[in-house]
């Protein structure tokens, strides 16, 4: 019999916003264990909440495998590894009093907008071992800053968010970033339905076609890319990969101890696709390639997952790949699908106009529209995770079709 055991520990922070204030601090620390044992191609799966006694966790995983659930043992080998990255973000000593500094601020220099939702502090730690004498434990922290912002003039709910996840912390640049975007959404633009440069997160871009890159999907010969493994199916420039070490607090193992390294973490390289979402299981029942993308629950077998994608840079500031041409930056978009030949469509509540690199104005609602083998393909202009803001996620370009809702 073999096994694997999994200890969690997460510790936050989480301050209620409302009206730009500080209403309430709650302070929650979660533990977690897991155990799964394998066995004549099985595989049984305990887990609790809590300090635990890993024996007794253990002996309800060994009794879980009457389940007869099938699972490949292919357990990682050999590998001792430990990662602090924990950073000095902020004094959680004095977390209330810095973020109500904050929201002090954003009252002041933005008095026409309102701020509310959740600011939160977080520390994880993860540690896999298992029966093959294989040890990995990994640290991080990361404070989440996300803001719903609304004009005081305006009788909607909320207007856009500002939503960033930061390894250091800087009251001014916070600011500064969340000020640029309320003078350009106070200042309504004319525009023109056309094709037209477009800035967005890169998830925007891929999100709606992850699910072809499903190894199930592919498998079943129902993907947009089917039998085109190893073939060039976007430009160049395109690289879409599990990027752990550019991410904030995200673990360099996956769910199941597969190491996140190296150069087997993309899917698509140079465009061209190289590789599935394929877990163990899923790699082993339909003979892919393996990627470790494994996620699960504390209690629950493996799945596949993809948090930790993104586009490889291409440029070193956003604002160097667009160049003099005129942008839209995409602040709020939601309700957009794609469709089984690569037919892609939002709508988006909240646009901006860039203008020699500076936001401009607010344009009118509109729809954006493409083929993702058009502005994934010829119509892709690069990515970065510099450009627009002092905080900011990895962000990408592309030529899109633009119309006026």
């Amino acid at each position: 019999m073999q096994k694997e055991i999994i200890k969690k520990k997460t510790s936050s922070l989480t301050i209620n916003v409302v009206a730009t204030k500080a209403e309430s601090l709650r302070k929650v620390v979660e533990d977690t264990t897991t155990v799964r044992v394998y066995e004549n191609g099985n595989i049984g799966v305990a887990g609790q909440v809590g300090k635990a006694d890993v024996c007794d966790v253990e002996k309800q995983a060994i009794d879980n495998l009457a389940l007869e659930i099938a699972y490949p043992c292919d357990l990682t080998k050999n590998t001792q590894k430990a990662v602090d990255a924990r950073k000095n973000i902020v004094d959680t000593a004095h977390f209330v009093k810095i973020m109500q500094s904050l929201l002090a601020k954003l009252e002041k220099e933005i008095p026409s907008f309102l701020f509310s939702n959740k600011i939160t502090y977080r520390e994880n730690e993860t540690e896999y071992t298992n029966s093959e004498n294989t040890s990995l434990s990994h640290a991080g922290n990361e404070l989440d800053i996300v803001l719903c912002i609304k004009s005081k003039t305006s009788a909607n709910i909320m207007d856009f968010a500002y939503a960033v996840d930061m390894l250091d912390y800087d009251e001014d640049k916070v600011v500064a970033d969340i000020k640029s975007l309320c003078d350009a959404y106070d200042n309504k633009i004319e525009w023109q339905d056309g094709k037209y440069v477009v800035v967005a997160s890169g998830s925007m871009f891929y999100g709606d076609a992850l699910s072809n890159f499903s190894g199930e999907l592919y498998a079943s010969g129902a993907s947009l890319f089917k039998d085109c493994f190893g073939q060039k199916i976007f430009d160049e420039k395109v690289t879409l990969e599990l990027d752990p070490e550019n991410a904030n607090n995200v673990c360099f193992f996956d769910a199941e101890g597969t190491l996140l390294e190296g150069d087997d973490c993309a899917l698509i390289k140079n465009g061209v696709f190289e590789r599935v979402l394929a877990n163990k299981k899923i790699s082993a029942q339909f003979s892919l390639p393996r990627i470790a993308c494994s996620a699960a629950a504390y209690d629950s077998i493996p799945a596949v997952g993809a948090s930790e994608l993104r586009f490889k840079n291409t440029h070193k500031s956003i604002l160097d790949a667009i160049g003099n041409e005129k942008a839209i930056y995409i602040v709020e978009a939601s309700g957009g699908d794609m469709t089984t030949s690569g037919d892609y469509a939002t709508p988006c509540e909240v646009a901006l106009l860039i203008e020699n690199g500076k936001f401009v104005g607010r344009l009118p609602k509109i729809n954006l529209f493409g083929n993702v083998k058009e502005f994934l393909g010829d119509d892709f202009v690069g990515a970065s995770d510099k450009g627009l803001f002092n905080y900011q996620d990895s962000m990408a370009v592309a030529k899109m079709n633009v119309s006026l809702i």
